[in-house]
């Protein structure tokens, strides 16, 4: 028991480690003011917040808050407008990205018609990847395809998502990973709260939400050799729309009960007084 004790303390100081590192500038942002720049414009080339080859506000700034206009390649088709919770906070700006990974636990994944569709049409294969603390891919997950409803995954290492663009026939031609700098923006990730404690694992942003964080992030199909001069990317990163949440540990379901049975018997002794 001691061992086994020590060895989950030892676990926790390392995660805890991690996401103390030095600061850096990879932090929540409130949601901007969606400007529907041209995709096409300079060269940092406009990001999420952006116009859309798809159409007019058709970026998913504008899908996750509910104030799409009409897009003209919906996966699956007509499934817009977008019914989930709308997302307060984004992992970056308007025009920037982070690459990120997530830390170890069970999440909860959900795609449906009304939270997203495939990637360019077809059943690409995307889906999740778990990685060791500099950052290397260790091992490639089952992927989420076309319309997999809800999916729960318990992960023992930090992990992210992937795509693999050879499938579609587009852009880099290799499979790309929510933790590389370079192509950062082929994944934009959302936030309900700002709650997540954010700190370093390798380059990437290390991510350790807590019980009650929620997340939506979405895929941009065609990749760039050089992101932000590509003249082939739109960046709308609304090709493929996932929402997940990490499931609260049984000691977190222990305090919320003991939480709630205090409020419970406080609200009957504030009853009886009166």
């Amino acid at each position: 028991m001691l061992k086994s004790f020590a060895a989950r303390l030892a676990v926790t100081c390392a995660a805890v480690a991690v996401i103390t590192s030095p600061a850096t500038a990879q932090t929540w942002n409130a949601m901007p003011t969606l400007s529907n720049v041209a995709y096409t414009t300079g060269p940092a080339r406009a990001f999420w917040n952006n116009g859309s080859m798809d159409g007019t506000s058709c970026n998913i700034g504008f899908v996750v808050t509910g104030t799409n206009g009409s897009c003209a390649n919906q996966r699956p088709l007509n499934w817009l407008p977008f019914t989930g919770a709308t997302p307060n906070y984004f992992l970056g700006n308007g025009n920037l990205s982070t690459s990120f990974l997530f830390a170890a636990g069970t999440y909860v994944f959900r795609q449906t018609p009304g939270l997203g569709g495939d990637i360019a049409g077809a059943d690409t294969k995307w889906g999740f990847f778990t990685a060791d603390g500099s950052g290397n891919t260790l091992a490639t997950l089952p992927p989420i395809s076309g319309n997999a409803g809800v999916l729960s995954v318990t992960f023992t290492n930090a992990w992210g998502f992937y795509m693999d663009m050879a499938r579609i026939g587009t852009g880099a031609g290799s499979t790309l990973y929510s933790n590389s700098t370079m192509y950062s923006r082929q994944f934009a990730l959302f936030s309900g709260s700002n709650t997540a404690t954010i700190g370093t694992l390798g380059s990437s942003a290390y991510i350790a939400p807590s019980g009650t964080d929620s997340f939506v992030v979405g895929f941009e199909d065609i990749a760039c050799d050089a992101q932000g001069v590509c003249s082939q990317a739109d960046f709308d990163n609304n090709d493929a729309i996932l929402s997940f949440a990490p499931v609260p540990e049984p000691a977190t379901y222990l305090l919320m009960t003991t939480g709630l049975l205090a409020l419970g018997a406080v609200v009957r002794r504030n009853k009886a007084r009166a």
